[in-house]
């Protein structure tokens, strides 16, 4: 009688490890990309990681830069959508104030804007919401000009 041959090739308990954590990454990946949730952050982050970002940031800072990344802010639009502003618009352009459009495009902040576009223009970064809130470098001149405006975000 044939008795089957088994794989005797030992691995080490790091090579284990290391596809283990691989493995579990694969299913998180698969799990963040059929979700409907967290729209506004895949297109920020569409890969999921557990490197750590934006260590070099105060809490403050780091803070703001969070909210802006994950959508939930003290923005109207987002206001509006928790039943705390009655329209969501900017009260400057009266379209609604998402972050996009407070980062990108309110006429109320073309020093940040023209900031932005000085700086991704130098570093060639595209100007695009996802772009602007991935970088270090972009995010610290938004976080920046929010406390300097002292607009709660």
């Amino acid at each position: 009688m044939d008795i089957p041959q088994q794989n005797t090739e030992a691995i080490t308990t790091q090579e284990a490890k290391r596809k283990i954590m691989k493995h579990i990454d694969n299913i998180w990946q698969r799990q963040w990309n059929e979700s409907t949730k967290g729209i506004h952050y895949k297109k920020i982050e569409p890969l999921v990681s557990r490197k750590l970002r934006l260590t070099k940031m105060n809490r403050r800072n780091e803070t703001i830069s969070t909210r802006l990344r994950l959508g939930k802010c003290h923005l109207n639009f987002y206001l509006n959508i928790i039943g705390k502003h009655a329209t969501g618009n900017c009260s400057r352009c009266n379209v609604p104030e998402t972050i996009e459009h407070f980062i990108l495009q309110c006429s109320d902040n073309l020093e940040l804007v023209t900031e932005l576009t000085e700086h991704c223009t130098e570093k060639r970064i595209e100007m695009e919401i996802s772009n602007v809130l991935k970088h270090e470098e972009t995010l610290e001149i938004i976080v920046n000009y929010i406390i300097r405006i002292r607009r709660k975000i």
